[in-house]
């Protein structure tokens, strides 16, 4: 079995605009999460999707942070969705905080919630209200992924080559290719199809000719202790919050369902069959909100060759570093190979 794990680099290296600050500069809609996302994209230049997704988090943990602190909320400890207060009632909790507490529910000064939110809801349910919010802008950028996958890619006029040259890879038209794409176009079937007897396309994020795509942020850092205690360090996050997590979401869209078929399939192959096996991860940057995907393949794999392509030295340190926070160093030193991009393109 070989099995491609495909990122927004290969897009970017097939000359595609899907860096969500580029969908930021040509949509206009009026979502809470666009202008924020926007604002922010304004002032810090941030660009990839990790910046997107942590966002969403950085919102959350906001949001959580004021209920357990801002002294009207006291009123209601359980559970985000009381936040019921009006501005004025905020504006007047908020001048008995301290400074530091002050920059903390602003986010240094660059979140606007604690003005906008207040001034646009009252008596209405907040998660419910970003989290539709959430999926409003998820369908907005699934009609821009469409507008994408029908560009057409002129090889010799792209300013960026591609990345790869899967001919090198030795891989022409060979059976059981599986592609694990975290993206939502369909680049990689439209351009290489040929080059292979059969293609398994796994969108784990949803594909924009489907439904749903899937807009989310990392798997919070809670769990249950033997003592029954909540530990780690999102431990107060109340359960309502968990429909923000892309684990949530692949499962309340399916778009995990083929996914899960795969993993069976890698479950029940013999060892020998395993160990003839390969994984190409490229352009993926293999950052924490996906770790708990790409560990999945990589434990199912038995102890199959993993190579990972990188296109610069910050890039490849990066990806060392985050495989190492996956599999374990003992992991990486036996099954993982680093291979500079222009290795396969000579």
């Amino acid at each position: 079995m070989n099995i491609f794990i495909i990122g927004n680099g290969f897009d970017l290296a097939h000359g595609l605009k899907t860096r969500y600050s580029d969908f930021l500069l040509d949509a206009e809609i009026n979502n809470i999460w666009f202008e924020h996302l926007k604002y922010k994209y304004h002032k810090n230049g941030n660009t990839t999707w990790i910046d997107f997704e942590t966002e969403i988090y950085n919102v959350l943990k906001s949001i959580n942070w004021k209920t357990n602190h801002i002294p009207s909320m006291k009123h209601y400890p359980a559970t985000i969705r009381s936040i019921l207060e009006y501005k004025k009632i905020f504006d007047e909790d908020y001048k008995k905080l301290d400074d530091n507490q002050k920059n903390y529910i602003k986010f240094n000064g660059d979140f606007k919630y604690g003005d906008l939110i207040f001034e646009l809801i009252e008596n209405i349910d907040l998660i419910n209200f970003l989290y539709n919010e959430l999926i409003e802008l998820s369908v907005t950028f699934k009609e821009y992924c469409i507008k994408i996958d029908k560009i057409k890619i002129e090889f010799d006029k792209i300013v960026l080559e591609p990345f790869y040259n899967f001919r090198k890879l030795n891989l022409k038209y060979a059976d059981n290719i599986n592609i694990l794409n975290f993206n939502y176009t369909n680049t990689f079937e439209r351009l290489y199809k040929n080059d292979f007897n059969s293609i398994n396309s796994v969108h784990i994020h949803g594909n924009c000719k489907e439904e749903h795509i899937i807009f989310g942020t990392q798997s919070f850092n809670r769990k249950i202790n033997e003592n029954g205690d909540i530990i780690g360090k999102d431990k107060d996050f109340p359960s309502d919050l968990n429909i923000f997590e892309k684990y949530t979401l692949r499962h309340k869209f399916r778009t995990i369902d083929k996914f899960q078929k795969l993993l069976r399939e890698m479950y029940y192959m013999s060892t020998a069959e395993k160990a003839k096996s390969k994984i190409y991860i490229i352009g993926h940057s293999l950052n924490k909100t996906d770790h708990g995907i790409l560990k999945s393949v990589f434990d199912n794999s038995g102890q199959c060759d993993i190579n990972v392509y990188y296109h610069n030295e910050e890039a490849q340190e990066q990806y060392i570093r985050n495989m190492r926070d996956i599999i374990g160093e003992d992991a990486v030193t036996r099954r993982v190979c680093f291979t500079n991009t222009s290795e396969i393109m000579a």
